[in-house]
């Protein structure tokens, strides 16, 4: 995550971007380009959709996969299989996934991933394979 234009917001948003100085990298110190950088605001993509997916339960995401059809008394049941499957799945630890984790802690912990949308999204995401 490393920013390279200054962010287009409010007045400056339909101007061209100026670029990033380096010199304001290093106003308060090193740079942490270890974190990612908000998305990009697009469609009904916003800061709320988002506070609302992160604290989403696991459990509740699985049981919107279940049919209507399917009798209350096996609903339960279902989604714990189903969680149980994206264990395996994903090649998870057993229990990483369970019907009471926040979808943020999910990708917090599992991706290293702090999900946010801001207009301030010009930024480069560079990976490097595991060594």
């Amino acid at each position: 995550n490393i920013p390279y234009a200054l962010p287009v917001v409010g007045m400056e948003r339909f101007k061209q971007s100026k670029i990033w100085n380096s010199s304001l990298l290093n106003e308060s110190g090193p740079y942490d380009a270890t974190r990612t950088g908000p998305l990009c605001m697009q469609g009904q993509v916003t800061p709320q959709y988002i506070e609302q997916l992160k604290t989403t339960t696991v459990g509740e995401i699985a049981l919107t996969l279940i049919p209507a059809e399917i009798p209350a008394i096996l609903v339960d049941t279902l989604v714990s299989v189903l969680i149980s499957i994206l264990n395996i799945i994903l090649e998870l630890e057993p229990e990483f996934l369970t019907k009471d984790k926040l979808v943020g802690d999910v990708l917090q912990e599992w991706l290293d991933v702090d999900l946010g949308v801001s207009e301030d999204c010009l930024h480069i995401a560079v990976s490097t394979p595991w060594l």
